[in-house]
């Protein structure tokens, strides 16, 4: 029975097929897309060379060649290059748009060890086993010139600055020629060591990377029976300047047998996949890994930067015999998307498509429809997926495939109708994405923590989540992006008693934005009145409305509502923050006296619960001995001194009050050492700070080094 090899595009985001399957007889050699459209070229071991269009998955067009080896787009994507496995081999230029030969065929005598094209499609560079370099003009069909990259083998030739160089290497040496007349232009050396075998050349913008190999003795024993040892193989790079004419810029060294190698497109950054399982990634200009080695369970066959090369796309075997695609972020290393697994056999290729969408890929010895689910524990098997699809769009809702022999399921009837068999449900993929961005906020990794929360957004479109992403948003300092998170939540229905009320209203003001902050707090005030929750609701809004004056036309129905909690404060119990908030709305309110003697009992509070943390015992404690001492009982407590000091002063205690300011304004340089995710808090200390030294008069001073902090944060 004839095998059906076949190639198709996954939707990222979905998991859904974005086309129909891209199918050969036999099984496909072969795939590349092209860079400057959405076109698929296919080479199955059938001959025939597919040109697909990938937003349809229509076959364009149809090349037969015989014995063909590989086939591959001239850098303008108006042809298409063939090379055969005959001796000699025979090189072929075909037009992708009609089939037709663009010039004669090229013999090569020698065994081909690489080809590049011009990027706009007229020339092409051979390099030939030994050391013999050919220039082909692909219009006419003829050579344009012939020349010898060195002394050795040559490992590889490439056009680089704008198609006028060819860059060679051979073993110890690389060198930049005319790319009309051969002549060499400049050549480089590098300190190769004996067994060290060349392997690679490669190239990127403004560098290019030799790559060699040497087998290594690890270890040796000794036993009655004799000896034995065991090596491994060492890859060493070096990397070259082509603007610098070849100048070393530095070199990496790698225990590990490198299967891939490529640049991202900016050329700062080189991707190297390894038979390891691992994908190191490495500063092209120190030689220092950028982000800890991406891991794989099986060796990596292929690897490769999207246009942006911000995500990075990896083909590779697994532990259990099968495959996956798995889509990283080449920044900080973690994944963008579950793995997308195979079952049935290692994947040989994969890249992104030219909108970079979708990722195209290819299992080796493909011969059946392979499906990769986003969830990873979700393995579907291939066979099931056909044989439901076929039973679905049996009859007039199947399509004819290109090959004429089978029929095509109708893929978007099937995703319709099977939606837990085609791709996941989205709220598997939104809860895969919420954990994700969990994981990346306790790395403090806010950037990948902000990208998972995105499908977590868009699924569930609720205050909880918009109120995340604005939190990881803020503790990015990507605070426009806050702004519309919490302004979102607040949309939603963000409930009185969650803590981001104040995050949000202290965002507005770090914006500068005093109108959009009264706005939150009266807002806040609103929902709060509105609501049933009377204990402990009051308190998010309560601090949000204390963080500058004025936030309220009327404090009176808030202070109903801070009264209340504040009431609810045990001997045996302390509630500190209730205390406080109750005492910051009274001064704002203008009642001094009131707010002194709530604010004093906070302090005491906070003292007595920071004895029970350590000795399990409130303790006694009174204000005169806690303010005569000058530490607050835990640095978060600093506000309460704050606001205190305020209403002292207001009461024409100008001494009690200038000596409560000048302890906290010493205790704030501890503060300093304290990690960015305690912004909104530092922001709040420094403004009631401020806001205190104005109304005490003091002059403004500079501030003292930093020095260190005991907190009892997680």
């Amino acid at each position: 029975r004839t095998k059906r090899a076949t190639l198709r595009t996954w939707d990222l985001a979905t998991a859904i097929p974005t086309s129909r399957a891209f199918q050969h007889q036999r099984v496909i050699r072969s795939a590349r897309v092209h860079r400057g459209s959405e076109t698929l070229s296919t080479a199955g071991v059938d001959g025939r060379v597919l040109l697909w269009d990938l937003t349809t998955g229509e076959a364009r067009q149809a090349i037969q060649v015989d014995q063909l080896q590989h086939a591959f787009f001239a850098s303008d994507g108006k042809g298409i290059v063939t090379v055969t496995q005959t001796t000699p081999q025979v090189i072929q230029i075909w037009d992708s748009s009609n089939g037709e030969l663009l010039s004669p065929a090229i013999t090569s005598p020698g065994k081909i060890m690489k080809i590049d094209l011009s990027r706009d499609g007229t020339r092409m560079v051979i390099a030939e086993e030994g050391n013999v370099v050919k220039v082909w003009d692909i219009q006419a069909g003829s050579e344009v010139v012939e020349f010898a990259s060195g002394i050795g083998s040559t490992t590889g030739s490439i056009f680089v600055n704008h198609d006028k160089h060819i860059l060679t290497a051979n073993g110890g040496s690389s060198q930049v020629s005319d790319a009309e007349s051969g002549r060499r232009i400049w050549s480089a050396t590098e300190l190769v060591t004996e067994g060290m075998e060349p392997k690679r050349l490669v190239a990127g913008n403004g560098y290019y990377a030799t790559v060699y190999e040497q087998e290594i003795e690890t270890s040796s024993a000794v036993s009655s029976t004799g000896g034995s040892q065991t090596s491994t193989i060492q890859t060493t790079f070096f990397l070259h300047s082509l603007e610098e004419k070849g100048k070393p810029v530095s070199h990496i060294d790698l225990t590990a047998l490198v299967h891939d190698v490529t640049f991202n497109p900016d050329g700062t950054q080189i991707a190297i996949g390894c038979g390891d399982g691992n994908v190191y990634l490495y500063d092209v200009e120190t030689g220092q890994r950028t982000i800890p080695p991406l891991e794989h369970s099986g060796h990596i066959n292929n690897i490769s930067f999207s246009r942006d090369g911000r995500l990075l796309v990896t083909a590779s075997a697994t532990a259990t015999e099968g495959g996956a695609v798995q889509v990283w972020d080449s920044h900080t290393g973690h994944l963008v998307t579950p793995p997308l697994v195979d079952p049935i056999g290692e994947m040989k290729w994969a890249t992104f498509s030219q909108n970079g969408d979708s990722v195209v890929a290819l299992r080796s010895g493909a011969s059946e429809v392979v499906l990769y689910p986003l969830i990873p524990s979700e393995n579907i098997s291939s066979k099931q997926v056909l044989s439901a699809a076929r039973a679905l769009t049996k009859g007039s809702h199947s399509q004819q495939s290109t090959t004429g022999d089978e029929e095509e399921p109708d893929w978007t009837a099937v995703s319709a109708a099977l939606p837990d068999l085609v791709s996941p449900p989205p709220r598997d993929l939104a809860t895969w994405h919420r954990n994700h961005a969990h994981l990346a906020a306790d790395r403090r990794d806010w950037d990948s923590a902000i990208m998972h929360m995105g499908p977590v957004v868009e699924f569930e479109d609720d205050w909880n989540s918009y109120r995340k992403r604005g939190w990881f948003n803020t503790l990015n300092d990507n605070l426009e992006d806050a702004a519309e998170d919490y302004q979102a939540a607040i949309e939603r229905a963000l409930p009185p008693s969650v803590i981001h009320w104040y995050t949000a209203s202290g965002v507005a003001l770090i914006r500068e934005q005093p109108d959009e902050y009264r706005s939150i707090c009266q807002v806040g005030l609103n929902r709060l009145l509105d609501g049933r929750r009377q204990i402990d609701a009051s308190n998010s809004v309560a601090r949000a409305c204390a963080l500058i004056p004025g936030a309220l036309d009327s404090y009176d129905s808030l202070l109903e509502k801070t009264t209340l909690s504040a009431s609810q404060d045990a001997e045996d119990s302390p509630a500190p923050i209730a205390l406080f908030c109750h005492g910051a709305i009274l001064y704002r309110a203008g009642q001094y006296e009131e707010a002194k003697q709530i604010l004093e009992r906070s302090i005491v509070a906070d003292t007595r619960r920071e004895n029970h943390r350590k000795t399990k015992e409130y303790g006694e404690a009174d204000i005169e001995t806690i303010l005569a001492k000058g530490t607050p009982a835990q640095w978060q407590a600093t506000k309460n001194w704050l606001f205190l000091a305020m209403s002292e002063s207001q009461l024409g205690n100008p001494d009690q009050a200038r000596m409560i300011y000048d302890h906290i304004k010493k205790y704030r340089t501890r503060l300093n050492n304290l990690h960015s995710s305690w912004i909104m808090e530092i922001s709040e200390i420094d403004r009631y700070l401020e806001e205190a030294r104005l109304l005490l008069g003091v002059e403004e001073e500079k501030p003292e080094e930093d020095a260190e902090v005991e907190t009892t944060d997680k």
